[in-house]
């Protein structure tokens, strides 16, 4: 729908820009057709898209009091009377067979209502619809197809191919919106397209719209077939205007509700930044701590070092010590050495010879007092 109102937006724009004569409000525009047999529109167009399927949708208006006012005709060269539809459902034709629907057409003469036929080759079924629902159906001729080479005429009948306009069966009403769609639409799309005449919902069907109303506007016309405004576009305008106030009052809505957010955002930022401060302030004291506790470790480092190089000195002074002890050791053992050869001189003193007086005040003894076990002095000389 909102893409519809912004098409609808987009011709209220060239209305205004190009003036009410614009090729865009065209389409708005209805035909008016006159009462005689002479006007009508015809024209040939290919109509293979619609050899197996197809529908065709229409807002009418009867004005005339013909007894067969036909609207819609179609021949081919296999009859000239392959579709033919009136607007009060007298001789219906479809593939040549004629249908009496005056029972189900019962709209009131002046008044607008939408008439569609749909038909499908597939399914063998035609069916008819007036304001979006099925008023008749019926079966159509198995392995059946539209006819090709043939004539379409809007405001009466043909009987033969392109000719034999009638003036028992001039239209000489209103027409608005005529398409023709290249497949069988479903009975909801139907009834969709139906709801309002002055909405262009015919857009959501654009790729399957073989031949649009726009383009029957721009053909040539026999006799008097008038183009008029029917107000649409106002109607159109009037519904635009609800829809966007209605849009406009939304938006109003989540705007209120987008500020209230935006003012909880806002606080919710000033107490985070509040707390980005406090961080940014605790990360510095814990910087400067850590400053401090490296300058430590440094510091730390620095006699660590200096105690290492102290140990390194100990140990040098170790070394020299452990080199005096081994020295002072060595003397020792020589000393030992000479004491025990000195004692063993000792024992081969003959006291006959020598006084053991002689022998204390001997050098190597003097002011010592031997307790040397290894030797024994006999008689009367002395003992150890």
């Amino acid at each position: 729908m909102n893409q519809i109102l912004c098409g609808l937006l987009l011709t209220l724009f060239f209305y205004v820009a190009n003036g009410e004569g614009s090729a865009e409000l065209r389409r708005f525009n209805m035909l008016k057709f006159g009462n005689t047999d002479q006007d009508y529109i015809m024209y040939q167009p290919n109509m293979s898209p619609l050899a197996s399927e197809f529908t065709v949708c229409a807002w009418i208006r009867r004005l005339n009091s013909a007894t067969r006012p036909v609207w819609f005709s179609y021949s081919s060269s296999v009859t000239s009377k392959e579709i033919q539809i009136t607007d009060d459902g007298y001789q219906f034709y479809m593939f040549g067979t004629e249908s009496d629907l005056r029972s189900v057409y019962t709209i009131s003469p002046g008044t607008w209502f939408y008439n569609c036929l749909s038909w499908s080759s597939a399914t063998q079924t035609r069916t008819v619809y007036i304001n979006g629902r099925v008023v008749d159906s019926a079966s159509t001729p198995a392995g059946r197809t539209l006819g090709q080479g043939g004539y379409l005429l809007f405001g009466n009948e043909q009987d033969g191919l392109g000719t034999g306009m009638d003036g028992g069966e001039i239209f000489g009403g209103e027409m608005y919106k005529l398409n023709v769609f290249s497949r069988m639409l479903t009975t909801s799309e139907i009834q969709e397209l139906a709801q309002n005449m002055c909405v262009d919902i015919e857009q959501k069907y654009e790729s399957t719209r073989y031949i649009k109303w726009e383009d029957i506007l721009q053909l040539s016309r026999n006799g008097d077939v008038t183009e008029k405004d029917n107000s649409c576009l106002l109607e159109a305008y009037k519904l635009l205007n609800s829809e966007l106030t209605e849009r406009l009052n939304h938006t109003r809505l989540e705007l209120n509700t987008t500020v209230e957010e935006l003012a909880r955002t806002r606080e919710s930022l000033h107490s985070t930044e509040e707390r980005l401060n406090e961080t940014v302030i605790a990360l510095d004291r814990s910087e400067t701590g850590l400053n401090k506790t490296l300058i430590a470790l440094n510091r730390s480092e620095t006699r660590l070092n200096e105690t290492l190089e102290e140990l390194e000195r100990t140990k040098v002074t170790h070394r020299e010590t452990e080199a005096r002890l081994n020295e002072t050791l060595e003397i020792a053992d020589n000393l030992e050495e000479k004491l025990n050869s000195t004692l063993e001189s000792k024992c081969l003193l003959n006291s006959s010879i020598t006084s053991h007086w002689d022998f204390l005040y001997a050098s190597p003894f003097y002011g010592e007092v031997s307790h040397s076990k290894s030797c024994r002095l006999y008689g009367d000389h002395w003992k150890s």
